[in-house]
């Protein structure tokens, strides 16, 4: 929550912009971005209105908290509201049983944000009903499938969301019995039953690519694990073999673009140290520019 709340600060964000390998040319490309995700919200605050509006939603709201956007900045202020207005009554509104494991977590995730930076009390009691879900959507194993399924298939990559959505709900002073322990279930399901020689498995153990590399050691870094044997052989494995490229002439399927990969990779190579990061970074920031 310290470091969250420093984001609205001008002075704090430069300083870790500075210190985290960013540079003009790295912040005008979010602010571009920023101005796009502002210009194309929808009226009642959501984004993406024919196709997964809830993720898209909570997905675009958390990049504005991510750059410190609150209600009370001068540029975007009013898409901060709306947004989170709308996140919240669809938190509200919807029935457990339409509870989607993907779509579900990021907007649970941004909302755990937003009550973070935000004295907003329409916020806690959507955050709460969405991390009561989340926590009784787990499965005995620790891990989490589609649409909360309690069978025998498990799945990183839904379990990765919830990781977060969890973790920063703990963070926001969130009461919802049941978070902390879901928390730690989760943290041994990711570091036993994914992990094997080396690697972490999407469904099956040491099976996955390179983005649930990603996902694993992140999962476990937010979980206070990141000293832990199975997060120093994956992340030698991500920065030793693992390079982002972009290729303009692919036709990729929504599974398989590279950004998911991106997404996870990136915060998992930055929290590793300068070290991990550097590279990456000289290599990920002009390519994505």
């Amino acid at each position: 929550p310290v470091v969250m709340g420093q984001r609205p600060d001008p002075a704090a964000r430069q300083r870790a912009l500075d210190e985290g390998g960013g540079s003009e040319l790295t912040e005008a490309a979010v602010l571009r971005a920023l101005i796009w995700l502002k210009d194309n919200q929808e009226t009642d605050g959501s984004w993406s209105p024919k196709q997964y509006t809830e993720a898209m939603t909570g997905l675009a709201l958390l990049t504005f908290l991510a750059h410190g956007e609150t209600l009370e900045s001068p540029e975007y202020g009013p898409t901060v509201l709306k947004g989170t207005r709308w996140l919240v009554n669809h938190m509200l509104a919807k029935p457990r049983l339409t509870a989607k494991g993907y779509s579900h977590a990021i907007a649970t995730y941004a909302l755990a944000e937003a009550d973070c930076l935000m004295d907003l009390p329409i916020l806690r009691p959507a955050l709460d009903l969405g991390l009561s879900r989340i926590v009784a959507g787990q499965q005995e194993a620790g891990g989490f499938d589609y649409n909360y399924a309690k069978g025998e298939r498990w799945d990183l990559s839904v379990t990765a969301w919830q990781i977060q959505a969890l973790k920063t709900g703990q963070l926001a002073g969130s009461q919802v019995p049941g978070v902390a322990e879901a928390l730690e279930q989760a943290r041994q399901f990711v570091a036993t039953t994914t992990y094997k020689d080396g690697r972490f498995g999407y469904s099956s153990p040491g099976s996955g690519s390179w983005g649930m590399q990603g996902a694993g050691i992140l999962s476990l870094q937010m979980l206070g694990h990141g000293k832990s044997r199975p997060i120093k052989a994956a992340t030698e494995n991500l920065a030793r073999d693992f390079r982002p490229v972009w290729d303009d002439q692919s036709k990729h399927q929504a599974h398989s673009h590279p950004s998911y990969a991106w997404y996870y990779c990136t915060q998992a190579l930055f929290h590793s140290g300068k070290r991990a990061f550097s590279g990456w970074n000289r290599q990920f920031a002009p390519m994505l520019i």
